[in-house]
């Protein structure tokens, strides 16, 4: 599983999207970042040409 995001970056994130957070949710979000970030190591992983959408779709005509 990837790491827990660092308390600074989290904070800065926050801050610039706007979001407060009482202590017990920035704990409460802080604890899941470990699975945001591997979701985002997932979706950037390289991947074979084969499992390219664009591949097995057929538009009906």
């Amino acid at each position: 599983m990837a790491e827990p995001m660092p308390g600074p970056v989290f904070d800065a994130l926050m801050a610039r999207a706007g979001i407060t957070l009482d202590p017990e949710g920035r704990e409460s979000v802080l604890g899941a970042t470990p699975l945001f970030m591997a979701l985002i190591e997932r979706l950037h992983a390289p991947r074979p040409v084969e499992v390219e959408p664009a591949s097995v779709f057929t538009p009906r005509r």
